[in-house]
């Protein structure tokens, strides 16, 4: 299940096929459009089968590689070349977007760590594609 929102370039409202083509992988483009039909990505079955993440969408290069992780953990295989569409996207960002999503990471790690209103921000940085 997921709440219905849209906000900035995140869809997860209106037509199943926006909302799953707005996932980030494969293994999770998949929803009921009724009771009795699911509609999948064309490649879900083939990866959610072989435990292969396949990037469709991109947020935000950090996010996505959290992510990645977190599915590593339950067995997912991400392959070299879906590892390089994580710094391509890296590298066509902007300066300004860069370097204020490093800014708010590195002020992460101090003592006091990020304010509400700096957590709130950082997560509209990480939604952005």
């Amino acid at each position: 299940m997921i709440k219905p929102i849209r906000e900035g370039k995140i869809v997860a409202s209106g037509e199943m096929k926006e909302i799953l083509e707005n996932f980030d992988f494969t293994v999770i483009r998949c929803g009921f459009t009724s009771s009795q039909k699911i509609l999948v990505d064309a490649d879900f079955l083939h990866d959610e089968e072989r435990k292969i993440l396949r990037l469709k969408n991109i947020h935000c290069p950090i996010s996505s590689t959290l992510r990645c992780m977190k599915y590593a953990a339950k067995g997912y295989w991400l392959k070299p070349f879906e590892t390089l569409k994580l710094f391509l996207d890296w590298d066509s960002r902007s300066d300004e977007y860069r370097n204020k999503l490093v800014d708010f990471l590195e002020k992460s790690k101090e003592g006091e760590g990020l304010s509400k209103e700096d957590i709130t921000e950082l997560e509209a940085l990480m939604r952005i594609d």
